[in-house]
């Protein structure tokens, strides 16, 4: 903290922060995103995915800025009702199409709290067509 100057705003491209966090996970700088929040985030990542007629894909009980997302974009959003208070992955799959472009998976599911394991989350991605993306929500991990 003493080498930082209170008078001048932050790096906004958040170098250093994206360096380290690239350097304990094994992964490079430009696969690191960070935001001032998981609501800008969402957002963003809606935004810049999603186009025309595409759709998104997201649990019936969500946290919200998934939905509101969306709506701002106007494009097709597709709810996946829960399975025993969780997502569920096989319905999830079934609901993709042709015009999907981003799935939201929230682990541990927000608000029941129910948990996917790693096995499940790697089955569940390695069926999803390239064309789609998926966020992995992990805000209370």
């Amino acid at each position: 903290m003493k080498d930082i100057n209170p008078k001048l705003y932050p790096d906004v491209t958040n170098g250093l922060v994206r360096e380290k966090i690239a350097q304990h996970f094994g992964v490079t700088k430009e696969e690191v995103v960070c935001s001032h929040g998981s609501d800008y985030l969402i957002k963003a990542l809606t935004f810049g995915l999603v186009r025309g007629n595409n759709e998104v894909i997201m649990p019936e009980v969500a946290f919200p800025t998934y939905e509101i997302a969306a709506k701002i974009k106007e494009c097709k959003y597709i709810k996946v009702p829960l399975k025993n208070y969780g997502i569920d992955l096989d319905t999830t799959l079934e609901k993709i199409n042709e015009n999907t472009r981003l799935i939201w998976i929230s682990n541990p599911h927000n608000p029941t709290g129910t948990l996917l394991t790693d096995e499940e989350i790697i089955a569940f991605l390695k069926k999803v067509p390239s064309y789609v993306k998926v966020v992995l929500d992990e805000a209370y991990v």
